[in-house]
């Protein structure tokens, strides 16, 4: 996990939530087990189902305690790994691992950036020929466009050049200018979709849409949004 956007956070408040898979790797044991995240007690331990693949942590528990092991799961679109070590696995009543909590752990975004679907109203000129529509997702480096209707037919099918993104926001009287280029066309009938990708966009415009985006996720997705702050 040494990708640009990927960093490391404290572990103080896991964001993991009951029910999340997670995979198992120990050191010394050329695989990687599937698991199941069941509970915490925060900064004491963590428990897990014991790998379903392997009775290895319960038949053999005395040689395992103490192993090292690497833990990684995917919670909102990013992938999270930590260091621990086994404290003690149980066969009853449950088949389960008790397993250090960590101090901290690496994080990797997957996204680039947060793409959320919308329903934004907007103008997109191309050979200066506007087409209404609407920006359908929308993320900090770029959006999906859509038209139909009248003068949707001439929409062209091969674009050179930047596009024009003429986009009111909610709260706003004018509408915001942003200059992109154009990627993957799609056609459904008389429905068309654009792929944008932002070009050179103002400081002003990047907070507008950085806060609006910001925003709809809370509202949508309040417990991801918790988790990546």
């Amino acid at each position: 996990m040494e990708a640009a956007n990927s960093k490391n956070i404290l572990a103080e408040k896991l964001p993991i939530s009951v029910g999340t898979p997670v995979q198992i790797e120990i050191d010394s044991i050329e695989h990687r087990f599937n698991s199941i995240f069941v509970g915490a007690v925060q900064n004491d331990f963590l428990i897990f189902k014991t790998p379903v693949s392997s009775h290895i942590f319960s038949i053999r528990t005395n040689t395992f305690a103490g192993q090292k092991m690497v833990i990684r799961f995917l919670a909102c679109g990013t992938v999270y790994g930590f260091q621990a070590h086994l404290i003690e696995a149980v066969a009853s009543p449950e088949k389960l691992m008790f397993v250090s909590y960590p101090d901290n752990m690496a994080s990797h975004n997957l996204r680039n950036s947060r793409r959320l679907e919308c329903f934004l109203p907007a103008r997109m000129a191309i050979n200066e020929k506007d087409y209404p529509g609407i920006v359908i997702d929308l993320s900090e480096l770029g959006c999906r466009f859509s038209t139909s209707g009248v003068g949707a037919e001439t929409f062209p099918d091969d674009i050179t050049g930047n596009v024009l993104l003429n986009l009111l926001m909610p709260g706003l009287e004018k509408e915001l200018k942003i200059y992109g280029l154009p990627r993957n066309i799609e056609r459904n009938g008389k429905i068309i979709s654009l792929g944008m990708k932002f070009q050179d966009v103002d400081d002003d415009v990047k907070t507008r849409i950085r806060d609006y985006v910001t925003g709809l996720e809370k509202a949508l997705h309040g417990e991801c949004a918790a988790a990546e702050e």
